[in-house]
């Protein structure tokens, strides 16, 4: 029915499935201007599927304690509708009402504060568009502080949800039409809107802490506001607070930003990949980019891969990574092939492990190349007793670069600044504008491997820390005798302790211009 401005409607509609088979119906009740429903619908199907209720006025508010009528239902009269019937409530300001039509303008429906909504294990559909039925994008649902929405199936589609509480009903995440920006604020959960937002979508998260664990399970944008954006992993015991299960394409990559991730719970356990703040889980990881991120005090590692496969076109940008009780950034031997991982400033300090480590356990079957660490600061990691560093990267095979770069080893049992092992006699390791500080145990720079044609070139390297007893700045320990051409040039050896050792050679040619 469309009269020509208000529709008001009292009484009862059925559209009911047979006795023996057939699903319910589809009942559409419109206004052009404006719609005041105060009636029942029953849709039910004994043998089949519950019909569908649509609601179709210019604008629509949901309210609790009210008096259904023009603009408005009361959460009770919604809640008696959805005993019978799913419902969709479609709102949009064109000139023609909700609907298909020519019209402008885009449509908002409000769901207020103090709405309780149990759908009976139906579903409720909230649409926002621009009343031509071709620009969903347009339109804004919004849902206030101390809402409640339980027992059934949610569906959005528009092209902004705003989300103050947060969201018990399942959410359907197939859909056609869904928001391409969800905005959650304190009260909301972050997964509400990971999950309603559509692929390529972003969700932006307001200021305020979040105690939640989350998956990022499409190619998408996650942000907050920096500092005051925080998830925190207290009482979430053997949670990682940010898994991300998806990856980006080539110029559009998955982005998480501008946000802290701390207190992962380990359940027990520390120093793993249970309790850890970011954890990268995708078969064949791909084009996702981390960025203005503090990811601290956790468990397990500040930020991992956990994944069988492949990794490549990572990107941390800006993060800080500190006082975990594993690594501040792990990739890991289950990892058959790492091609392009990028640090670009930031920090990794304090961390129980290696602030930075690669492939814990070498393996010639693993290709590990094109590694960029650029501006980065690495401290006082390598605090237990495992061997590791500020920096490690094991089974190298290819290109590492790490440049204008400040490594300044903690004192830990097995301490040092920087590991790298080359294998496969392709590696080509080149250090540029690289400070080499603090006080190991050990080595400052230990180098395995190197044989072939690995090649190491260091331009503009200072190392004024004190290496440990009886060790020396740069040491080179390769397994099978040293091989290769090396250059080591305007380096300063300034610091306490040995200069330089090379224990077996086997050809290699070393150019040292101190």
């Amino acid at each position: 029915m469309r009269p020509i401005l208000k529709t008001t409607f009292y009484g009862l509609i059925t559209a009911r499935g047979g006795a023996q088979s057939g699903d319910g119906g589809f009942v559409e009740v419109s206004g052009k201007n404006n719609l005041a429903f105060v009636g029942s619908v029953d849709t039910t199907a004994a043998n089949g599927a519950t019909g569908t209720l649509l609601l179709d006025p210019t604008t629509f508010n949901v309210c609790a304690a009210c008096i259904s009528g023009v603009g408005q239902i009361d959460d009770d009269d919604l809640n008696a509708l959805l005993t019978g019937t799913n419902v969709t409530l479609m709102v949009s300001t064109g000139a023609n009402g909700g609907g298909a039509g020519a019209g402008t303008g885009a449509g908002i429906l409000t769901v207020q504060t103090g709405v309780n909504l149990n759908l009976s294990g139906n579903k409720l559909t909230f649409v926002a568009d621009d009343d031509t039925g071709a620009n969903i994008s347009a339109g804004t649902i919004t849902i206030e502080t101390g809402v409640t929405i339980t027992n059934g199936n949610v569906e959005f589609q528009a092209g902004t949800v705003n989300l103050s509480s947060t969201i018990g009903a399942t959410i359907d995440t197939a859909v056609a039409n869904a928001p391409g920006q969800v905005n959650v604020f304190l009260g909301a959960s972050i997964q509400n809107g990971i999950d309603i937002v559509a692929t390529s979508g972003t969700v932006t998260i307001g200021a305020g802490t979040f105690n939640e664990a989350i998956v990022v399970d499409k190619h998408m944008i996650l942000e907050g506001q920096g500092a005051t954006t925080i998830i925190d992993g207290t009482g979430l015991p053997g949670m990682k607070l940010i898994r991300i299960t998806a990856s980006g394409s080539m110029g559009d990559p998955l982005i998480i930003r501008n946000l802290v991730v701390q207190n992962a719970d380990g359940g027990g356990t520390t120093g793993g990949n249970a309790g850890t703040g970011i954890s990268l889980e995708a078969g064949g990881l791909d084009y996702i980019r981390i960025e203005n991120v503090t990811s601290q005090n956790n468990d397990g590692h500040g930020i991992a891969i956990d994944a069988i496969g492949s990794a490549s076109n990572i990107e941390l940008i800006n993060v800080t990574s500190t006082n975990n009780l594993g690594y501040g950034f792990r990739a890991p031997s289950s990892l058959t092939s790492i091609d392009g991982i990028t640090f670009m400033g930031g920090e990794y300090s304090n961390n129980v492990e290696a602030g930075i480590g690669f492939n814990p356990n070498i393996d010639a079957g693993r290709t590990i190349t094109n590694i960029l660490i650029d501006g980065v600061t690495a401290s006082n990691n390598s605090l237990g007793t495992s061997f590791v560093g500020d920096i490690m990267l094991l089974g190298v095979s290819g290109n590492v670069t790490i440049q204008n770069t400040v490594l300044t080893a903690g004192s830990g049992p097995n301490s040092r600044a920087l590991w790298i092992d080359a294998i496969g006699g392709d590696a080509v390791i080149t250090l540029n504008n690289v400070e080499f500080g603090g006080t190991p145990s050990s080595w400052m720079m230990l180098l395995t491997g190197m044989n072939g044609s690995d090649t190491l070139s260091m331009t503009d390297v200072r190392f004024v820390g004190t290496a440990g007893a009886g060790r020396a700045d740069i040491t080179f320990s390769p397994f099978n005798g040293m091989s290769g051409n090396h250059s080591i040039g305007n380096t300063d050896f300034s610091g306490s302790g040995s200069d330089f050792f090379i224990s077996t050679l086997d050809g290699a040619t070393v150019v040292i211009d101190a």
